[in-house]
């Protein structure tokens, strides 16, 4: 059933580390959430009824279950001293990102945090298959944890796209806006908000005979690069006048979003990049292009991926795996902060 203010943290059992439960642990207590724990767990032979009965399978299935409760149950003892409400789940369920997102379909959480994790060899983050269905699949918030502590005066920064111009509906972006100035509040530095653009080369333009000439005649791409910046420039202001953002957080920069968005977020110290993804599919799967996808694996710092208004995620939440179990227990003695 749905929970109020709460956070789904999804635990990776094969970690020794959870850096996805610490960084909710600190956002729950800057703006006041309640903690679930969702522990995903799947074994095929057992499921599969290959070399136990039913009596056996339900007790050792149930034996799983019970065992990584208890390991949630420790994770969450050091939450509960920091006057966190923690709740624990145990799913049998399978594949991972559709039981990752029918628990967030049940429970309706603010934000799903997730481990995602750093591949040294090529210095950069690899999302793995369950991160990109999540992407797309995931009818909640999104926030992909890296492993790498934040910087130091980190920043949150929101990529906006205020002209529209691949089907993003105008209130995604006021979305991502919000969602920046929440997670603000645990770093140093206040939310910037970034838009970049492309126009075509003065090689392509030269093909073009119906651009703007000048006297001279030949297509005048100064005149069309001009038009280009204030076009962006003008959308941009429009999205933003009526927030009161200061001119010195709010960023216009022409070239490729793969190469200019991670550079950005490096230039800004951000520790936290606010995206959207937008239904564009026949299926209305949520993706977000290929620009875009190829983007996220680029970036050194957190992600969280913002969906639109009326999203419906493609996960059929009434057909989960075969021998589908949950086992829930409150773990907590204490409440959080009042939400705000």
């Amino acid at each position: 059933m749905p929970q109020d203010h709460c956070l789904l943290v999804v635990i990776d059992p094969i970690t020794e580390t959870q850096p996805a439960l610490q960084k909710a642990a600190i956002f729950a207590e800057k703006i006041g959430r309640k903690v679930t724990l969702l522990g995903c767990v799947y074994d095929e032979y057992i499921a599969g009824e290959r070399f136990f009965d039913g009596p056996d399978l339900e007790r050792l299935r149930s034996n799983m279950l019970d065992e990584r409760l208890e390991s949630l149950k420790a994770l969450a003892a050091p939450l509960h001293a920091r006057d966190l409400a923690v709740t624990c789940r145990v799913v049998w369920d399978r594949p991972l990102h559709e039981a990752i997102a029918r628990e967030a379909i049940e429970i309706h959480p603010d934000i799903v945090f997730k481990d995602t994790h750093h591949h040294s060899t090529v210095s950069r983050t690899l999302f793995t298959n369950t991160d990109w269905h999540l992407i797309r699949e995931c009818p909640s918030t999104l926030w992909l944890v890296k492993q790498s502590p934040a910087p130091e005066h980190a920043a949150v920064m929101a990529a906006v796209a205020p002209t529209h111009e691949h089907d993003e509906p105008a209130a995604l972006d006021h979305k991502i806006i919000e969602q920046a100035q929440i997670l603000a509040a645990m770093f140093e530095d206040g939310p910037h908000l970034v838009h970049t653009y492309t126009i075509p080369t003065a090689a392509m333009v030269s093909t073009y005979s119906a651009l703007p000439t000048s006297a001279s005649g030949p297509p005048d791409y100064e005149h069309m690069v001009n038009q280009a910046k204030q076009y962006h420039a003008d959308a941009l202001v429009r999205l933003t006048k009526e927030l009161d953002y200061p001119a010195d957080r709010i960023h216009l920069r022409q070239g490729y979003a793969a190469e200019m968005l991670p550079k950005l977020a490096k230039e800004l110290n951000a520790a936290v990049v606010v995206m959207g993804a937008v239904a564009r599919s026949r299926l209305g799967r949520a993706i977000i292009g290929s620009t875009a996808e190829r983007t996220l694996d680029r970036f050194s710092c957190d992600v969280v991926i913002v969906k639109p208004d009326g999203f419906v995620s493609p996960v059929d939440s009434k057909s989960p795996a075969k021998g589908f179990v949950e086992k829930t227990e409150a773990a907590n003695a204490r409440m959080a902060k009042t939400p705000l």
